[in-house]
């Protein structure tokens, strides 16, 4: 899993010229802000939003970042930082997660953490990943308290990726920020981190009052169960299932643990994975275009 990070080969960290556009190149940083500024609109847009104009914005915040250098045309600390995000994130959203770490290592001005973090995780060096968290506080910020978890968890460490999740979604970290979507996706992961870790046994420790684990007690994946983890509840059968992946991630750990759980539970769990698998192959059937299709767009 220590994946030792190498150079980025993907060329210049401060951007490649991609842009075809014939016009005057700007001269200014504020001249580029208005470019940039553009771009970010079209880049918002999620019917024109495509690699070529992301290319673009990555080039736009290279020349924004190295022109107040070359032409000592002071930018802002404000400009400069947020410029440094949208072209890190940029870079990510490419897939140059080497670039980010370079340029993050280079500048060493702790103010990227979560975007470095990030490319560290993808690039699966999740021990450096993991220390940089750990530097950083672990917990300071939702993205990096999401980055850590998930590090630790490719590590093995699954205590410390339990506690992180349970702090997130109990809440401590701005709660009213946390949509429905995050929340899903920190409950999918925080299920998949048990699972892949479960310890046979673990559960029936006959010492332990309570042998559910805090995530067995969350109110919606209880609620999840209870809408359709039973045959008996016909009115949801013709109902999809918009987060199987979380109710696929659910059922599983509870049939990895079923060592703890009586007959008519794991019933029920299989009953909840047959409507995830029906409800996961309609949607992506539904959401992907025929060939003919293909063929008639062409």
């Amino acid at each position: 899993a220590n994946t030792k990070h190498q150079a980025s080969t993907d060329g210049d960290t401060m951007g490649s010229d991609t842009n075809t556009d014939t016009s005057p190149p700007p001269t200014t940083w504020q001249e580029s802000t208005s470019d940039l500024s553009s771009w970010l609109s079209s880049s918002s847009d999620a019917s024109q939003s495509n690699k070529a104009t992301t290319a673009k914005i990555e080039k736009a915040c290279a020349d924004i970042l190295s022109s107040s250098t070359n032409n000592n045309d002071e930018l802002p600390e404000a400009v400069r930082r947020s410029t440094t995000t949208i072209y890190l994130r940029a870079l990510i959203k490419l897939g140059k997660y080497g670039a980010v770490v370079d340029y993050c290592r280079q500048r060493e001005d702790g103010n990227n953490v979560e975007e470095e973090a990030y490319s560290l995780y993808r690039l699966r060096n999740y021990e450096a990943c993991r220390q940089l968290c750990a530097a950083n506080g672990g917990g300071n910020g939702r993205g990096l308290m999401h980055i850590y978890a998930q590090a630790l968890y490719r590590l093995g460490e699954t205590n410390e990726a339990d506690a992180i999740y349970r702090q997130l979604l109990a809440g401590d970290e701005n709660p009213a920020m946390m949509d429905a979507d995050e929340r899903e996706d920190a409950l999918s992961n925080a299920l998949a981190n048990r699972t892949a870790n479960y310890t046979p046994g673990s559960l029936l420790d006959a010492t332990a009052t309570n042998k559910k684990t805090w995530l067995e007690e969350d109110d919606f994946l209880q609620q999840l169960l209870a809408s359709y983890g039973t045959s008996s509840n016909k009115e949801n059968d013709e109902e999809l299932l918009q987060n199987y992946d979380l109710a696929y991630n659910f059922g599983t750990y509870l049939l990895v643990s079923s060592d703890a759980r009586d007959q008519s539970h794991v019933l029920g769990v299989r009953h909840l994975l047959e409507h995830a698998e029906t409800s996961a192959l309609t949607i992506l059937e539904s959401s992907s275009t025929s060939p003919e299709e293909n063929e008639e767009d062409e």
